[in-house]
């Protein structure tokens, strides 16, 4: 016995919005229709692969390992040698003074190495994006191309030839991660 839709416990408003008709499959199971167009679905799918969100957490991202790779270089350098003036060796600062100078050393790396990343990975991520939206391909050539203009974007200071290094130096080395890492 079919049911009508007045016996129906289902909620069609639930399923299928306010202005459509219940259906049902001989198994009576009811089907969703898609939104209307009043009806605007939020996808996270859609905002994960906006290049404004790619943009923003490349740069997040980047920057905290900036900041650890400042960690780990501000802890391998030296920050008291031992100073010699007038053929004399000068005597140690007091540890507290080598402490304080240790974390100055180690901070002010720690922010330049998280600024550089953060800029190169928004600046890579943005540029890949937009170079995968226009070619509407996913292929290996969408990171060498943006590995290419971040590299001579970066070296642009030091003149055409030194931008051009930059470009084949970034799209080679976006090569070889993009064929260690395999297809993403």
């Amino acid at each position: 016995k079919k049911m009508s839709s007045s016996e129906d416990p289902v909620d069609s408003a639930k399923y299928y919005g306010d202005n459509s008709k219940q259906l049902f499959l001989p198994f009576y199971r009811p089907i969703r229709l898609p939104p209307g167009p009043s009806e605007v679905p939020i996808i996270p799918s859609l905002v994960a692969e906006a290049c404004g969100t790619k943009i923003i957490t490349g740069g997040i991202m980047g920057s905290v390992l900036g900041i650890g790779l400042g960690v780990f270089m501000g802890a391998m350098g030296d920050v008291s040698p031992i100073q010699v003036v007038q053929g004399r060796e000068v005597p140690q600062s007091p540890l507290r003074e080598q402490l304080r100078a240790a974390f100055k050393s180690t901070a002010s790396k720690s922010m330049g190495w998280a600024k550089n990343f953060g800029i190169m990975t928004a600046l890579f991520g943005g540029i890949e994006c937009v170079v995968e939206k226009f070619r509407a391909k996913h292929d290996v050539w969408n990171p060498m191309i943006s590995g290419c203009a971040v590299g001579a974007t970066l070296a642009a200071k030091g003149g055409p030839s030194a931008a051009c290094i930059g470009c084949v130096g970034f799209a080679g080395f976006s090569l070889v991660v993009d064929k260690i890492m395999g297809p993403h």
